[in-house]
């Protein structure tokens, strides 16, 4: 059985939860991709969210035109009216596709050039022509052009069209073979070969580092003033041997460098090197390089980890106290209403002319029910129960039966039921409901939460967000922009006048003002959704319907794909 109650060999074909889940896990996988290749950036979770949908579009259009066929066997005896809707249905997805295809596109040479981003599109278009025709003169006029254009849109820009375009070709000459290689080269590492009119600035730079180096050598631990002496005498030692750059500048930077360098060694004593040593040459000193930045970048990363499991645990001290005011403030409020809950049944029993009405009577305790459920699962300790049973005197019996009410009946006293009510009864149905309630309260203040979601921290960076319906709330709307990464977030609620306030959310998603969009459906009508999802979609905003709570579990589940 699968966690919604149906087995996964034969889903349940009147739910969508399946492409619902499928795209928020499609976009992650498509943005550390895309993260991975184009560098991080506000941009990034939105192009996700268009290849998403493109791509599932792409398929279902696939299906459709597969099935509007003649010859398909599912449609097999089906009307050619039935065909032809099937087939225009597919058209339609497939336009949509192309449509939120480009506007990634679009978004990408945005991200990548600024302001020429269209000159990269318009490059793109021309590398895969010239990749599918296969023609020289045309390829030489290609590579020309990139040449010219690495200056304004950026060597990212250009390598990666440059890659493109190898990767389409077969063969080409040797001389476009080795200009396409520069193209695709984002960047030059000091293990590469340095052109020779660099090698002097290299020199200074190396001398400059050494100098460094001995007045920061106290502030370094042995081992790692150990690797730096050594991948900078490597350096040293290979152009030493190499004899670039010549002249007595060069001669003199040399002698200072590997002096301060022989300096800083006796002094500190982190270990013998043969870098250091005259009497050693013809050695390979680009490999002894190599080990030593290797170990530096090594250990540079697990001092980025630690600082950053640091601020997580910062973070998570942070949302810890939030979450104890949240809870603090959720329990008075569960409180009141109970306290009102109560006052509105004595009435009921007071007066005469309703104490008749049964149905009010199940709807009054069914509140008292809600609440001091709510209640009893936010108290902090044995004297918040005890508020929660003083709110509730006179009227005890409301919590002889319901989950997550052992502890008050405990202290009032009241016997566990000795069976679960019926199912389909009205007890079974409030107290369903009064656990479900109960399990969104408890999710939102778990303690720990699990690896999962705190993979997602910082999935929305740059992103600009909407949240639609409830009751907003600062201090939650800000917890969720800072762990997601937001730029901004917007919380409005549903007002009397929907259609005048729908109008309006729906200019401001059609002018691009949001990056995201998620709608509380617990907490607002079919219409806000029915409104909202055509908008996002035909502007290409990812949207998300949510049916559950404003926490941040339940936000990376259902938007982030945790």
């Amino acid at each position: 059985m699968s966690a919604r109650g149906h087995t996964a060999t034969e889903p349940d074909a009147t739910r969508s939860d399946g492409l619902d889940e499928l795209l928020p896990r499609l976009e992650r996988v498509l943005r550390d991709e895309l993260t991975a290749r184009l560098g991080g950036g506000p941009r990034i979770g939105r192009i996700a969210h268009l290849r998403a949908r493109a791509e599932v579009l792409a398929a279902l259009a696939r299906v459709a035109g597969r099935h509007a066929q003649p010859g398909d066997r599912a449609l097999e005896g089906a009307p050619a009216r039935q065909r032809d809707l099937l087939a225009r249905n597919g058209h339609a997805l497939e336009e949509e596709s192309r449509q939120l295809g480009r506007r990634a596109l679009e978004l990408e040479a945005e991200h990548l050039c600024g302001e020429h981003g269209p000159r990269y599109v318009e490059l793109l278009g021309e590398v895969e022509q010239v990749a599918r025709a296969g023609d020289e003169a045309a390829l030489r006029a290609l590579v020309n052009d990139l040449e010219q254009a690495r200056q304004k849109l950026g060597q990212r820009a250009v390598s990666l069209l440059a890659e493109r375009l190898a990767d389409g070709l077969g063969d080409v000459p040797a001389d476009l073979a080795r200009r396409l290689a520069a193209l695709r080269a984002e960047e030059v590492g000091d293990d590469a070969r340095t052109a020779p009119d660099e090698e002097l600035p290299r020199l200074r730079r190396l001398a400059r580092e050494a100098d460094e180096l001995a007045a920061r050598a106290p502030e370094i631990e042995r081992e790692e003033l150990f690797h730096r002496i050594q991948l900078l005498g490597a350096q040293l030692k290979e152009m030493q041997e190499s004899g670039r750059p010549a002249g007595r500048e060069a001669d003199r930077l040399l002698r200072g460098a590997f002096g301060a360098l022989t300096r800083t060694s006796k002094k500190h004593q982190p270990g013998w090197t043969p870098v250091l040593d005259s009497r050693r040459v013809g050695l390979d000193w680009r490999k002894l390089a190599t080990t030593s930045r290797r170990w530096l970048q090594e250990r540079e990363a697990r001092r980025r980890e630690l600082r950053r499991q640091a601020e997580r645990e910062q973070r998570l001290d942070a949302i810890r106290r939030l979450r104890e005011d949240q809870r603090r403030q959720a329990f008075e409020d569960a409180v009141e209403k109970l306290r009102l809950a109560a006052y509105r049944l004595s009435r009921w029993s007071a007066d005469p002319e309703i104490t008749g009405d049964e149905d009010k009577r199940l709807e009054l305790e069914r509140e008292a029910r809600r609440q001091a459920t709510l209640a009893a699962r936010l108290a902090g300790g044995e004297d918040d129960l005890r508020r929660v049973a003083a709110a509730l005197e006179g009227h005890e019996d409301v919590v002889r039966a319901g989950r997550g009410l052992a502890g008050l009946r405990r202290l009032l006293g009241i016997e566990e039921p000795a069976e679960r009510p019926p199912a389909g009864s009205e007890d079974e149905a409030a107290e369903r409901f009064d656990q479900e309630l109960a399990d969104d309260v408890g999710e939102a203040l778990v303690e720990e939460w699990p690896p999962e979601i705190l993979d997602v921290e910082g999935a929305g960076a740059g992103e600009r967000v909407l949240i639609v319906g409830g009751l907003p709330d600062r201090q939650r709307r800000e917890l969720l922009q800072r762990f997601f990464g937001w730029a901004d977030a917007e919380w409005v609620e549903s007002y009397r006048d929907r259609q005048a306030d729908f109008k309006t959310l729906r200019q401001r998603i059609a002018d691009g003002r949001f990056d995201r969009v998620i709608i509380l459906a617990r907490f607002c009508g079919h219409d806000v959704s029915g409104t909202l999802v055509p908008a996002c979609r035909r502007y290409g905003v990812a949207f998300h319907v949510n049916p559950r709570g404003v926490s941040i579990p339940v936000i990376a589940r259902i938007v982030y794909g945790a």
